[in-house]
This record gives structure tokens, C-alpha cells and sequence, in this order.
């Protein structure tokens, strides 16, 4: 398949391994550990990749687990160090590889995933937080990621803009940019809305899912729209009174924007 690709780096992924030691693996994993095999198998990978001219990046969240195991990388990879939660330890997290010699790139996200509005504070904490520690350390690039897990066909693409543009403020220059006005940046950059009222209600309706009081990885508001029973985390009453919030939100700035 490589050949195929015009691109020098080939992310090999190798994250979120939660089938090892089950199934075929299982005899394996019994005899040399989980550790081991993962290590084994992902050198593995790299070598295939690296015959083809490719420089190797990967998802390091398997192999934080087994912190004595980095000095044994290969040191021509790039570690993709990923959370898209606010508060994460990037600094503590990236410390063991830039000890080892090898490069890493922070990845936070746009925090759209999983959501129907997105979840601005949370993003705009998770970006400025990663371009901050990933300085510190020596990271050698940034990476703004954007999912759709769990039917992300659902979610409003223009949600994910908000984070494109501070990830990209923050990422390219990051002292200069920390406080950036995002929604005056919103109306001059994405919705050229010379009313000013586009990029607010962006914003505004971003925070909506705090009023949920699910404030991680899953916004509230999202999860009825996927699942045929209604979830534990937040009560249909809270839910339908931030979708209230939110219809009064937009009502008011198409008042504004007819006056």
C-alpha cells in the first residue's frame, strides 16, 4: 500500500490495543507479557514501515503504560501524544521520550467529537494547554485532531471550526496568540460576519453541554441523539432545560441580527 503515497510518514497507529492477550494472542501474552508482545509486534510494524523509506509515527497511550519500555524505541519515530481533555499532562507525559532522544509531537483535539455543539472551554483549555507543554518540552510538532467517534456523521462539521482556528493561533504562535478574541477571529476569518454575532453564538452555544454537568470527553447533549435508552450520566429534565438555554441563545441573536 505504501508505494501508493507520496508522504515520508506513515502513522502506523497501534493505540488502544484492547483485544491483546485475548483470543490468539492470549497464549502469548501468557507466556511473555503484555508488555513484551505489544513491544514485539509494534518493532515489528516499524520495520515494515521503515523498509518502504517511511519515518514511523504512533499513539503512544499503549506504551506510557509500560514507561521502561521507550528507551527500547526505535529513536528515527515520532510519538503522537494525544488526550483531548483540559488539565491533561502533556509536560509529564512527553518528558519520558524527550529523555530518550526521541521526537514527539502533542496532539490535542477540536473537542467536537462525540458531541452535537462542541465544548469550547474544554477545547480552547486542551489546545493552548498542548502548544504550552509541547514548547517546554521540545515537542517537534503539533498536531489539532478532529473526531467522529460514536456516529459522528451527526455532528455539524462549522462545530469543529472554532478549534481549527485557536489550534491553529495557539500552535503557530502561542505567546502572541494565548488570548485571542476567538469569536471576533470566527466572524473575521470562517464566517466573514461583519455583524460580529456568528462567531459569539459559536462560542456561546460550545458551552452549552457545562449546563448537562457531563463535562468530559461525552457532552450531554450529544447522547440521547445515539443510544435507544436514555443514559445515567445526566437527567432528561437538565438535558431538556440546556436545550432550552440553547434555543433562547439563538433567539436572541437573531434578534440582534434583524435590528
Amino acid at each position: 500500500m505504501l508505494p501508493n503515497f507520496s508522504s515520508k510518514k506513515f502513522n502506523i497507529g497501534c493505540d488502544e490495543t484492547f483485544e491483546l492477550g485475548m483470543g490468539r494472542s492470549k497464549s502469548l501474552v501468557a507466556e511473555k507479557g503484555k508488555a513484551r508482545v505489544y513491544l514485539d509486534f509494534f518493532l515489528k510494524v516499524c520495520s515494515l514501515a521503515k523498509a518502504q523509506g517511511r519515518t514511523v509515527q504512533f499513539w503512544p497511550d499503549i506504551i506510557n503504560q509500560y514507561p521502561a519500555l521507550i528507551p527500547e524505541l526505535p529513536k528515527d519515530i515520532i510519538a503522537l501524544e494525544w488526550n483531548y481533555e483540559a488539565g491533561y499532562d502533556f509536560l509529564g507525559k512527553t518528558e519520558p521520550y524527550a529523555a530518550a532522544s526521541i521526537p514527539f509531537y502533542v496532539c490535542p483535539s477540536t473537542s467536537a467529537q462525540r458531541s452535537i455543539l462542541g465544548r469550547t472551554d474544554n477545547c480552547l483549555a486542551n489546545l493552548r494547554e498542548a502548544a504550552e507543554q509541547g514548547l517546554e518540552n521540545g515537542a517537534i510538532g503539533y498536531l489539532n485532531t478532529n473526531w467522529g467517534d460514536t456516529l459522528g456523521w451527526r455532528r455539524c462539521f462549522p462545530v469543529s471550526y472554532l478549534g481549527f482556528a485557536y489550534g491553529a493561533a495557539v500552535s503557530w504562535a502561542q505567546a502572541e496568540n494565548r488570548g485571542l478574541n476567538v469569536p471576533c477571529a470566527l466572524d473575521t476569518f470562517v464566517f466573514q460576519d461583519s455583524r460580529g454575532l456568528m462567531g459569539q453564538l459559536a462560542y456561546d452555544l460550545g458551552n452549552a453541554y457545562k449546563e448537562t454537568g457531563v463535562l468530559q470527553n461525552v457532552a450531554a447533549c450529544f447522547i440521547p441523539c445515539t443510544y435507544t435508552r436514555w443514559p445515567t450520566c445526566v437527567s432528561a429534565p437538565r438535558f431538556f432545560s440546556t436545550l432550552v438555554k440553547v434555543g433562547r441563545r439563538c433567539s436572541m441573536t437573531t434578534s440582534c441580527a434583524q435590528n
